[in-house]
């Protein structure tokens, strides 16, 4: 059986030396700064923070001249607000009827602009900078990355069907592809989704300063978890809330962090030992991780699971279910716990399980996988690498 220390080794063997040069250089020149452009839709969660990342990285990089950003500013949050990229906005849909206009919108506002590289962030701005404005396509190299494929969602066959058929169409309109966990990339392969450059980048984040303190203040009795994502179907908080029913749980303390969103309203127990606290900036997020013991993440589906890796920077173990990328992240027993999330009684004979040094080991253990390999560097060179590699060969396809 594959582990998730086995697939973390597999994924850093596949490191290689950047490219140094570029086209500019090939007389001995120096090369030209390149200039990129980001298309987003709704960045909160794992979309906005991987996107925030990328931007503040290449905004380091001294082959980068420029960078701007495509984005939605009703969906936009306050994730991406204060990036070091100029801000160009556009008004999203997901009506079908309205898709062609909004990706004209994006195409004639990214040729204004020149890039170089175009990345595009989910699957809606996959759509909108892959459909063709005309038979030659676009004269920058598109990246491409679903941050979760749709169709692995809990969808209706009917739209399962779509997902997978445009993705399948759209596939060969990009100049290279990103899965962020080996659950994504084999299910796109197994809904034959099929690229020459496709690649496995797992997210990274930076690491989380030392001297930061708890945000609140916890009762020494009992064990306190944290939840932090939407209250909705997906991220399957009630799963939670319907175990938390149990009075052997009275000693068992859940914070949320996180609201119902507008198409799901999901109302929260009014109890002694379920605190919900809102919405939290992000920037703030590990003060408030470092007051619990221990973060819990029932989701039903997940591409991968930033928040797992943003209580593992903060040395937090993760109980998170078996579902999507999660178990790539989590070795159970040893950074955390894995549990199946429809299995209700399971999960409570698992919390009850739970000792504050078994805690504390895991969540040490947790810290250091995260340095072994979820660094934010480490995820850096592998998305500059693959975009330079798509870069050049477009490049020297031109030339030709």
């Amino acid at each position: 059986m594959t582990t998730g220390m086995d697939r973390l080794a597999e994924v850093n063997n596949m490191e290689h030396r950047l490219p140094s040069r570029g086209l500019d250089d090939r007389a001995g020149n120096r090369p030209r700064p390149l200039v990129v452009a980001h298309v987003v839709e709704g960045c909160k969660g794992g979309v906005g923070t991987a996107a925030r990342h990328l931007i503040c990285g290449q905004a380091l990089d001294e082959s980068i001249g420029s960078i701007h950003l495509l984005a939605d500013p009703e969906r936009m949050g306050d994730m991406l607000t204060d990036v070091p990229a100029t801000l160009h906005t556009y008004q999203s849909s997901r009506n079908p009827r309205r898709l062609w206009r909004v990706a004209q919108s994006i195409q004639n506002q990214l040729r204004s602009l020149g890039p170089d590289i175009v990345y595009l962030h989910s699957t809606f701005p996959g759509v909108y900078g892959r459909l063709r404005m005309d038979s030659k396509g676009p004269s920058w190299t598109t990246v491409y990355c679903a941050h979760g494929w749709a169709f692995t969602q809990r969808v209706s066959r009917l739209k399962k069907n779509i997902y997978q058929w445009t993705e399948r169409y759209l596939a060969g309109r990009a100049d290279a592809m990103v899965s962020i966990s080996h659950f994504e990339y084999e299910a796109a392969v197994r809904a034959g989704i099929h690229h020459p450059r496709h690649r496995i980048i797992p997210h990274g984040i930076p690491a989380a300063a030392v001297n930061i303190q708890p945000a609140i203040q916890t009762e020494e009795n009992g064990t306190h978890l944290l939840f932090v994502g939407r209250f909705d179907e997906q991220k399957g908080v009630d799963l939670l809330f319907d175990a938390w029913k149990d009075p052997r749980l009275a000693d068992m303390h859940l914070w949320l962090i996180g609201d119902t969103t507008l198409d799901q309203q999901t109302t929260v127990p009014v109890q002694p030992n379920v605190h919900p606290l809102g919405w939290i900036r992000n920037d703030r997020m590990d003060g408030y991780i470092r007051s619990f013991d221990a973060v819990i993440m029932p989701s039903r589906w997940e591409g991968f699971g930033l928040v797992a890796l943003e209580a593992m920077r903060n040395g937090r173990a993760v109980l998170a279910s078996r579902a999507g990328g999660l178990p790539e992240l989590i070795i159970d027993g040893v950074n955390g716990r894995l549990f199946d999330p429809e299995a209700r009684e399971a999960l409570i004979q698992l919390l009850l399980g739970l000792t504050h040094r078994d805690l504390v080991r895991m969540g040490e253990e947790a810290l250091g996988v995260f340095h072994a390999g979820f660094e934010w560097e480490i995820c850096y060179r592998r998305w500059r690498q693959l975009a330079m590699e798509a870069w050049q060969a477009r490049i020297a396809a031109s030339s030709k």
